[in-house]
């Protein structure tokens, strides 16, 4: 079958899916990662986490098994915002859409929630949470590791089993919305992504080795203790002052992403020098 020329035999619209349909295919919707694969993607955990509901919907059978077959094609959701695809999709399901408008706004609606997925939760909620938890990690605290895998496991079942109801009920004016708002969201991305390299740079230059081998080194001249203290604080005012160049670079003068990152990656390449110069400096 061709989707786009087969049509539902019924076309009534069904009833409202109820609560318990919707939280099921909310925790069903956790296999989706699971059967990824390079060919059809996420589909058949799309499918199976689809399949209550769908069978409430289509009463007929070669209604459902059209449904199913198209619910079958090629999906990437990025799982954390997965549900929030499903619940548009069912919501057009619901009404009996044209089949190749399902197709179009399944599609859209994967890709935002793909990169929502990346952008919000791994980038921002995520590294936001690590960055709190990891200087509590490296003194050997196990409460900090704990604190962490609880925190992404309340958020991933909150998300999911919130998002399948919001996006059943508001249908295709949630995806209009997002895509209105879609340039806000990409800048907004960019912007806290940069907040989020400042802080992990803070946290990876607490403990350099290198910065310590530069302290070390001036300490052994004739500089004060306060000077010395001082520098003991250049490593955080490294990822302070990343945090204020690239929002400028990203607000004031449109730079993309991957040049901010290049940036990152040659400043480390110098300091990587510097540090290696000052340690045969240091061991002479």
């Amino acid at each position: 079958m061709v989707v786009g020329i087969t049509q539902y035999t019924n076309k009534n619209e069904a009833f409202p899916l109820d609560k318990k349909t919707l939280n099921q295919v909310a925790l069903r919707s956790f296999m989706v990662s699971a059967s990824k694969n390079s060919e059809t993607g996420e589909a058949y955990g799309w499918c199976h986490a689809l399949a209550p509901a769908l069978k409430k919907i289509h009463e007929n059978e070669e209604d459902l098994a059209l449904s199913m077959g198209h619910n079958l094609e090629y999906v990437e959701t990025g799982s954390f915002f997965s549900t929030l695809a499903m619940g548009v999709v069912l919501s057009l399901e619901a009404q009996k859409c044209d089949l190749e408008t399902i197709r179009s706004v399944r599609t859209t609606m994967n890709v935002l929630c793909n990169s929502l997925s990346h952008a919000l939760f791994n980038l921002m909620i995520l590294s936001t949470i690590a960055i709190a938890c990891i200087p509590g990690a490296n003194n050997g605290n196990v409460a900090s590791v704990a604190v962490f895998a609880l925190a992404a496991m309340i958020l991933t079942v909150v998300l999911r089993f919130a998002l399948i109801k919001v996006g059943y009920a508001q249908g295709t004016k949630i995806m209009e919305k997002l895509m209105k708002k879609k340039e806000d969201l990409a800048k907004a991305s960019k912007i806290m992504g940069g907040f989020t390299v400042g802080g992990l740079i803070v946290l990876a230059t607490k403990h350099v080795s290198a910065s310590n081998t530069f302290v070390s080194a001036v300490q052994s001249s004739s500089l004060s203790s306060v000077a010395s203290s001082v520098l003991n604080a250049v490593p955080a005012c490294i990822g302070l002052v990343c945090t204020y160049v690239f929002y400028y670079l990203l607000t004031k003068k449109n730079y993309s992403i991957t040049k901010c990152v290049g940036i990152v990656v040659l400043i480390g390449c110098i300091m990587i020098a510097i540090s290696f110069v000052l340690g045969m400096t240091t061991s002479l």
